[in-house]
Formats: structure tokens, C-alpha cells, sequence
């Protein structure tokens, strides 16, 4: 388990936080979400709980969206409906983000109740709540910044999106150094 969990934090670091050399990416946020897929894998082989299949569902469907946003990246279009398309496939992409955090949260919920540890069930539970709800107001405030053009808007939407980032980052981290104390030989 301690390995899943691992990989699925350095996903979201690599999906999130990235170094751009002019405007192609070392490490695009796809190669985050192949990180993180692999990481669900791991967690579904050891638990067979089906929330994390679940989960690994999502995440294909979120990084072949960030393949084919990455590849757009490099033709010019412009225009209005170009604008319009882009603001849906981004709003689905965050959908589609939030679902599986929803789905990787619910299956360490599951197999934490399955080991009976109650007092970590409430506060995944708790996690979970926050980031559903506070991962919804991002994703419509800055919707709303893309359809009528308030960029602070925007940009308040994506500070807390980041924080949200970073705060799911942390609870996988707790993950991974639970189940490294319990299974030490793992790295």
C-alpha cells in the first residue's frame, strides 16, 4: 500500500508543479496522472477494494484529456469557438480530477474501515468532504473567470486550487507513512 500511496503524491507533484522550457514542459501533467494511474493499480492490487478501479477509470479518461490538451497547446487557434470548447474541456478535465481524488479518498476510506482504524475513517471522511467541496467552488469560480473574463477571479480559483492540491498532497502523504510504518522493509 505504502508504495501506491507513494506514487500517487509524486503524481500529483508532477502533475501539478512542472518546469517549462519556453513552451514545452519537462514533465507534463500527463506523465503525473500515468504516475498516479499506476500508483491506483498498486493500491488495487493489494486491497482489491473497487473504489480504486473505479478510480483508475477516471484517471485514464484525465490523462488522455491532458494528452490531447498538451498536443492542442502547440496549434494556433483562436476565435470564439475555439474559446468556448477549451473553457468545456477544461471544466471537464476538472470534473474528471475531482472524481478521482473523490475515488482514491473513498478507497482508503474503505480499506481503513475494512482494518477497523475508526478514528482515521472520520478524518478521511472529513478530507474527503472539504476536498469535494472546496474543489467544486474553484471549479466554478474559475469557470466563471474563463466565460465572462474576471481574471481575479480566476486567479483566486486557482490559489485555491493549489492549496487544495497541496492539502490532498499531504493526506496521501499520512497514507504512505502509515502503511510504511506497518510494512518497514518496504522504501
Amino acid at each position: 500500500m505504502s508504495s501506491g500511496y507513494r506514487r500517487i503524491f509524486w503524481g500529483f507533484f508532477i502533475m501539478n508543479f512542472h518546469i517549462n522550457i519556453g513552451i514545452i514542459k519537462i514533465l507534463p501533467p500527463f506523465i503525473g496522472l500515468i504516475v498516479i494511474g499506476r500508483g491506483v493499480e498498486l493500491l488495487y492490487e493489494n486491497s482489491k477494494h473497487y473504489r480504486f478501479k473505479e478510480a483508475k477509470k477516471f484517471v485514464i479518461l484525465a490523462t488522455i484529456f491532458s494528452i490531447v490538451f498538451e498536443l492542442l497547446g502547440f496549434i494556433p487557434i483562436e476565435g470564439i469557438l475555439w474559446e468556448l470548447t477549451s473553457s468545456v474541456l477544461m471544466a471537464a478535465y476538472a470534473i474528471l480530477n475531482l472524481l478521482f481524488i473523490f475515488k482514491i479518498l473513498e478507497g482508503a476510506i474503505e480499506v481503513l474501515k475494512s482494518e477497523d482504524n475508526l478514528e482515521l475513517v472520520d478524518r478521511y471522511i472529513e478530507i474527503q468532504k472539504i476536498h469535494l467541496i472546496i474543489d467544486i467552488i474553484s471549479i466554478i469560480l474559475i469557470n466563471i473567470s474563463l466565460i465572462y473574463r474576471v481574471m481575479w477571479l480566476g486567479i483566486v480559483g486557482g490559489i485555491i486550487g493549489i492549496g487544495l492540491i497541496i492539502y490532498i498532497m499531504v493526506a496521501i502523504g499520512k497514507l504512505e507513512t502509515l502503511y510504511r510504518q506497518e510494512d518497514p522493509d518496504i522504501i
